[in-house]
C-alpha cells in the first residue's frame, strides 16, 4: 500500500483540517473497505429488515454474509500473498504490462475454486435452489473483491476506490430494503448481492482503465506458487488464524445453531466486531505514515547495498530504517493505545448505547485489548515480509493459529 500512501501524503501536505480528515477517510476505505462498509450495511439492514423479515430469517441472512466473508478470506489467502509478490516484482522491474493479465488469471483461479467450495457447502442446506444460487454468487463476489484489493495499491485513483465501496454499500442498503419489502428474504439477499457486484465491477473498472493488456502470462504467474510456497501457506494460515477462534466458539458449547451448518455465538461475535472497528484509524495511519515512512528508508538501504556503497553508509542507512520502524510503531502505539484505553474505560457506555447484555462488558474489554495486539502483529508481519523473511513470517502465523486455536478451545471448556 506504500504507493497509494504517497499520494495520500500529498493531500496531508496541504496542512488543513479538511485535507487531513479527507486523507484518513480515503486511507480507511482502502485498508478496511470491504468489511467496514459491510458491517455498516448489515447494521442498517438489521434495523430496517425487522419490518418485513422474521427473526430467524434475519439471522440466516447475517449468517450467510458472515460465513461468506470468513471462508472467502481464508481460501483466497492461498492466492493473495503470492499474487501480491508477483505484482510487486513486476512493478519493481517496470513491467506494468503484466499487471492486468495477472488480475484476470487470479480472478479466474479464485472463481473456479470458490464455485466448487460454495456449491459443496450449500449442498448441505435445504435452501430452495434460488437461495443457494444467490448465496454462492455472493460468496464468489466477495472472494473476487479480496483479489481486487491486492491491485488497489497499484492504483493512483483513490477517489475511485472510495466511490466504489461507498456506491456498493449504499446500493446494498437501498436495493436490499426495496426488494426485501416486496420479496422478503430472497429480495434482501438479492439486494445485498447486487451491492457487492457494484463494488466488484467498479473496482475492476478502475484496474482495467489503469493498465493495458498485452499478452498472457499464465505460466509465469502460476510459477510463483512453486517459487514462494511459504507465501501461500502464510496467507492461508494467517486468515485461518483470524477466524479460528470464531469457528471454535460457533461450533463449541457457547454457539447456537441458526440453520444446518450456520452457527453463531452471540456472547462473542458482537464484541469482537466492535473491537475490530476500533482498529480502523490505526490501519489508516499505517498506510499514510508508517509504511510510507519506512518504505523510503528501506529503499535507500537496499539501493546502497545494490550499488555497493561503502559499508559505513550502508550501516547508517540501516540505522535509519530501524529508527523509522520504531518511530512508526510509536505512532501506532499512541493512537491505537489511546483508542483501546478509551474503549476499555468507556465499555459500559458502549454496552448501554448499543443495548447489549451487561454481562458482555468483560468480554468487550478483552476484545479491545486483543484487537490492539492483533494490529501490532499485522504491522510487524508486513515489515518482516519487506525483508523477505518468509520462513520467519510463516512461523509467526503458525504460532498465531496454534495459540489462538488452543486458548480459544480452553476458553470454551472453562465456560463463560
Amino acid at each position: 500500500m506504500a504507493g497509494i500512501g504517497f499520494k495520500l501524503q500529498k493531500m496531508l501536505s496541504e496542512d488543513t483540517y479538511f485535507s487531513t480528515i479527507r486523507a484518513y477517510i480515503y486511507a480507511a476505505a482502502i485498508s478496511s473497505g470491504p468489511w467496514l462498509f459491510t458491517i455498516i450495511s448489515i447494521g442498517c439492514l438489521g434495523f430496517f429488515s425487522s419490518i418485513f423479515l422474521e427473526k430467524t430469517e434475519i439471522m440466516i441472512f447475517n449468517g450467510i454474509i458472515v460465513y461468506s466473508y470468513a471462508f472467502s478470506l481464508i481460501i483466497t489467502g492461498l492466492i493473495q500473498m503470492v499474487t501480491t509478490r508477483y505484482v510487486s516484482d513486476k512493478f519493481y522491474r517496470n513491467e506494468s504490462y503484466s499487471i492486468l493479465p495477472s488480475y484476470f488469471i487470479s480472478l479466474t483461479l479464485t472463481t473456479i475454486i470458490q464455485v466448487c467450495i460454495g456449491t459443496v457447502f450449500y449442498s448441505f442446506f435445504d435452501f430452495p435452489p434460488k437461495f443457494s444460487v444467490l448465496a454462492i454468487l455472493l460468496y464468489i463476489l466477495i472472494s473476487d473483491i479480496w483479489i481486487a484489493m491486492i491491485f488497489l495499491s497499484a492504483l493512483q485513483n483513490y477517489r475511485g476506490i472510495l466511490i466504489s465501496f461507498l456506491s456498493g454499500a449504499i446500493g446494498s442498503l437501498i436495493v436490499s430494503i426495496f426488494l426485501g419489502n416486496y420479496f422478503g428474504f430472497t429480495g434482501m439477499l438479492t439486494g445485498f448481492t447486487i451491492g457487492q457486484a457494484i463494488i466488484f465491477l467498479l473496482l475492476s473498472r478502475n484496474i482495467v482503465s489503469e493498465f493495458s493488456y498485452t499478452k498472457s502470462i499464465t505460466k509465469e504467474y502460476l510459477s510463483y506458487f512453486s517459487l514462494f510456497p511459504q507465501l501461500a501457506i502464510t496467507g492461508f494460515v494467517y486468515n485461518l488464524a483470524i477466524w479460528i477462534d470464531k469457528l471454535i466458539f460457533w461450533f463449541g458449547e457457547p454457539g447456537e445453531q441458526i440453520k444446518s451448518l450456520l452457527y453463531f455465538c452471540p456472547v462473542y461475535d458482537t464484541t469482537i466486531y466492535i473491537a475490530y472497528i476500533m482498529t480502523v484509524p490505526s490501519l489508516a495511519l499505517f498506510i499514510i505514515r508508517l509504511e510510507t515512512g519506512f518504505y523510503r528508508h528501506y529503499l535507500d538501504f537496499y539501493n546502497a547495498i545494490s550499488n555497493r556503497y561503502p559499508l559505513k553508509i550502508i550501516k547508517e542507512r540501516k540505522k535509519t530504517v530501524v529508527k523509522s520502524i520504531y518511530n512508526g510503531l510509536q505512532q501506532v502505539l499512541k493512537l491505537q493505545g489511546l483508542i483501546t484505553l478509551s474503549g476499555i474505560i468507556f465499555a459500559d457506555f458502549i454496552i448501554d448505547i448499543l443495548k447489549m447484555d451487561w454481562k458482555l462488558i468483560a468480554i468487550l474489554r478483552i476484545s479491545f485489548l486483543s484487537a490492539f495486539l492483533h494490529v501490532l502483529l499485522l504491522f510487524l508481519t508486513i515489515l518482516i515480509l519487506y525483508f523477505d523473511f518468509r520462513n520467519l513470517c510463516m512461523g509467526i502465523v503458525l504460532l498465531f493459529l496454534g495459540t489462538n486455536a488452543l486458548l480459544s478451545y480452553i476458553s470454551v471448556i472453562l465456560g463463560f
